[in-house]
């Protein structure tokens, strides 16, 4: 499996419209990705030479054709939170 680690950053603030804080934005940065390794199960596509012109046959791995659901666990992306942080902002009358 692929695992994308990344970092949260929450804008959080306090407003009129809902009685608690809320975040307004959250942005994810990717702090590291730790590739799975070979596909396990490649598809075969048929193609074209250029140099030739021949019909030839290419795998690939299912990662770029296969639906989510159907691809073996080396090409299925993990996302895990590393850390969160918040920025929080206070609306002018707040305790």
């Amino acid at each position: 499996m692929t695992v994308y680690r990344v970092v949260e950053h929450w804008h959080v603030h306090h407003c009129a419209a809902q009685p608690y804080p809320h975040p307004w934005m959250i942005t994810r940065t990717v702090a590291e990705v730790v590739n799975g390794g070979p596909c396990l199960t490649p598809v075969t596509l048929p193609a074209t030479d250029p140099a030739t012109g021949h019909s030839i046959a290419v795998r690939v791995a299912c990662r770029r054709r296969v639906p989510l659901a159907d691809r073996c666990p080396t090409c299925t992306p993990h996302v895990e939170v590393a850390r969160i942080s918040l920025h929080l902002t206070a609306v002018k009358g707040d305790r």
